[in-house]
């Protein structure tokens, strides 16, 4: 079967995001520019309801307790960066143990929690 790899997609994902985090340390005042998506309010903001989801998500496929977005430092790229790596980290190790009965496996991600940004 053709396709592409989980980890092949944890790859383009983390050159993306090394990418952006390359940005953001050069134009470190965009992350405070006001949006209107998805009532985020700020660029900073959507960055770090987007990386905590992935976050959140990888906990629960690795059987971990949701982090507490609340706790989540997001006041420098460094930290921001902090929270999409960590999640991918998560991912990598799901990866790196899963075998084919694993990726059959139906995991319940509990009830929709309500992920807006602050």
């Amino acid at each position: 079967m053709s396709g592409i790899q989980f980890s092949e997609l944890l790859d383009d994902t983390h050159e993306e995001m090394t990418r952006w985090k390359q940005w953001f340390e050069r134009n470190s005042s965009a992350l405070d520019l006001p949006i209107d998506i998805a009532g985020a309010g700020t660029v900073r903001h959507l960055v770090q309801h987007i990386f905590s989801v992935e976050l959140y998500f990888a906990n629960i496929v690795l059987g971990l307790p949701p982090a507490n977005r609340g706790s989540l430092a997001v006041s420098s790229v460094d930290e921001l960066s902090r929270i999409g790596e960590g999640a991918t980290k998560k991912y990598r190790q799901v990866v790196a143990k899963a075998d084919s009965e694993d990726w059959l496996q139906t995991i319940d991600l509990g009830p929709r929690l309500n992920m807006k940004p602050r």
